[in-house]
């Protein structure tokens, strides 16, 4: 469109210089050479136009390097009533501050990196480090260890490797397989999704499906939940079920609200000698 644009008022150009060398002079040249400058004008406001559009979109698609919400903020998580989280944000939507009763964390952004600080009156740790290019997480630094995370070509998050190896595996743009281990222990999850449910916010996924694992911190879980698009591509659809190789399952069950966000997360756990337990979990955006 801007090349269009632009080759129009090449043509545009010359045409203006060839009407003044045959009316110079004459009142008929004054009276072309005005439409002319309206019809000049009026393609460098549709270059402009042009301009701040591929400039909006090229924001809404990155999601300002997927740093930001391109649709609603998630204000508050409550778990059965407990255990409230409270989500606070600056002008650009980035995520400032998260708490959950007593406990709290800061969180300090810059164009390379994300350092994020618990406060707590329970237990005290380091800050951690959130290293980010072209708005993604490439790799943690916490407490002397250091994890790298690993992308495929459509930005869906594959390995992190370092004191630990987790990987995930995709199919139809969902998060089909999870597997992790270190020197203790193995672990594989196998999950499936709703077909008909469009994943709007991986606010559930951060911890369902272990992705929170990228950083030893504690409560590194809240700047995720708020800001899911920092570990690329998430999923496309809500989450159905989740099945471990230890023997217990989770099943997912949604209440959504018109725009297609939930406000109600209902997850039964099954052990491996079939007792059931459900958490119930209701969600405000804004």
């Amino acid at each position: 469109m801007q090349l269009l644009v632009v080759f129009l008022m090449l043509i545009l150009n010359l045409f203006i210089n060839a009407i003044y060398w045959e009316h110079r002079g004459t009142n008929k040249l004054r009276l072309k050479m005005k439409t002319f400058r309206l019809i000049r004008m009026v393609l460098l406001a549709v270059v402009m136009c042009v301009n701040f559009a591929s400039c909006s979109d090229d924001e809404d698609e990155n999601n300002d390097g997927g740093t930001v919400v391109s649709g609603k903020l998630l204000r508050s998580m409550s778990e059965d009533d407990n255990n409230n989280y409270l989500f606070s944000y600056n002008e650009k939507k980035q995520l400032i501050s998260a708490t959950l009763g007593g406990d709290k964390i800061n969180v300090k952004w810059s164009d390379s990196d994300i350092i994020v600080e618990t406060i707590s009156t329970s237990f005290k740790e380091e800050p951690a480090n959130f290293i980010i290019k072209n708005g993604i997480i490439t790799s943690t630094v916490w407490d002397k260890e250091t994890e790298t995370l690993t992308y495929d070509n459509n930005k869906h998050l594959i390995k992190i490797s370092g004191d630990k190896t987790c990987m995930w595996s995709w199919e139809n743009d969902n998060i089909s397989k999870f597997s992790y281990n270190d020197a203790k222990e193995t672990i594989t999850l196998s999950c499936t999704y709703y077909a008909d449910k469009e994943n709007k916010h991986s606010t559930i996924d951060i911890n369902a499906l272990r992705l929170y694992y990228i950083c030893g911190i504690e409560y590194a879980d809240l700047l995720l939940m708020a800001h899911p698009n920092l570990l690329g591509t998430t999923n496309k659809n809500l989450l159905k079920s989740v099945t471990s190789s230890k023997g217990w399952t989770e099943n997912y069950s949604y209440e959504i609200d018109k725009e297609g966000y939930p406000t109600k997360i209902i997850v039964t756990e099954t052990d491996k000698y079939d007792s059931s337990y459900s958490s119930t979990y209701t969600l405000i955006w804004q």
